[in-house]
């Protein structure tokens, strides 16, 4: 089963002196196996999906003076039979 996925999402909101962001960005790891056993025989692709999100809190105290919270997480979904 195939799925499609953007793979980044931006939300972003500003107020009169701060603003709130959140954002979700995905990757996929592949990588190939060459197996040459009695059992297993062949080239095997593997993939990794990640998802990586951060959420942003800005405020402004004066135009030279911003305040910046952030914080993210990293999601690897595991697999399994």
């Amino acid at each position: 089963m195939d799925f499609i996925l953007s793979q980044y999402f931006l939300f972003q909101k500003e107020f009169q002196n701060n603003g709130i962001s959140v954002e979700t960005k995905s990757n996929t790891e592949s990588f190939y196996l060459n197996l040459n056993t009695s059992n297993l025989k062949g080239v095997y692709e593997l993939n990794q999906p990640e998802f990586k999100s951060a959420a942003t809190y800005d405020y402004c105290f004066t135009p030279e003076l911003e305040h910046l919270i952030s914080f993210s997480t990293k999601l690897i979904p595991q697999f399994k039979n």
